[in-house]
């Protein structure tokens, strides 16, 4: 088996989201990045990059499959349809065979993923009429002959594709940070944590933080705001977290 990998140098990444745009056109999600009070990230996208910091500052981190060594997610499904492409070493959907609606799926992919929640399923109200839901996450490009369409459309050069052995030697030289185990890897010469967990809090934690802090009376509001407004979203989360283990 081939072994190719994705490099995202943190310290380049200027969240332009190009990468997100064309992953999404790739994937046939026909839709851009909105701002301006519109959620910047939609609950599918299969890969978004974000900011680990309050007030939108970098670092700014991509968050995707980490397309897994052994990957649980692979050997997990009882149809078959989480499948590794023997040239490049991805982790993708067989839609051939993946069957949301079959009694022996029990969203064992999104279980027993140990990266923040990938796969994804939509559920069939969520699904055009013609439809049928199916598991989707990033597959690397790995048919794509052009190779990844987030590296070739990075204008930063911050997203390198290519031997996964020849990517971490040349990471290795310039990072002292290196984070991941499969064919997504992560480099940085400053701290930064590992896109593992529920991105929840770089969507809505953050942001808030970011917002309060600003103005005299925000820096009053600051802390019952943060306080309050912090554990209502985490209990909100808990509660949905909850609802989507019942459907599945």
């Amino acid at each position: 088996m081939a072994h190719m990998a994705i490099l995202h140098e943190i310290d380049k990444c200027m969240k332009c989201r190009g990468c997100q745009v064309a992953c999404q056109r790739v994937q046939g999600l026909d839709r851009v990045p909105a701002y301006d009070g519109v959620p910047k990230v939609a609950w599918d996208d299969p890969m978004v990059v974000k900011a680990q910091a309050v007030n939108d500052a970098p670092p700014y981190v991509r968050y995707s499959c980490w397309h897994c060594e052994g990957a649980p997610c692979a050997s997990a499904c009882p149809l078959g349809a989480m499948a590794i492409d023997a040239a490049t070493g991805a982790v993708y959907v067989d839609k051939n065979q993946c069957d949301p609606n079959n009694t022996l799926c029990m969203r064992q992919c999104r279980t027993y993923c140990r990266r923040g929640g990938y796969p994804k399923i939509r559920e069939q109200n969520e699904c055009a009429t013609d439809e049928s839901p199916l598991a989707f996450k990033c597959n690397l490009c790995y048919n794509r002959p052009e190779g990844p369409a987030c590296v070739a459309t990075c204008p930063a050069g911050a997203l390198t594709y290519g031997d996964r052995d020849t990517v971490l030697a040349n990471a290795k030289l310039k990072y002292s940070n290196i984070v991941g185990d499969g064919h997504v890897y992560w480099a940085s010469k400053k701290p930064f944590t590992a896109p593992a967990s529920d991105p929840f809090i770089e969507d809505h934690i953050s942001p808030m933080l970011g917002k309060v802090s600003n103005g005299t009376t925000g820096k009053i509001l600051a802390i019952p705001t943060v306080l309050f407004g912090g554990l209502y979203a985490l209990y909100r989360r808990r509660l949905d977290v909850g609802t989507e283990s019942e459907k599945a």
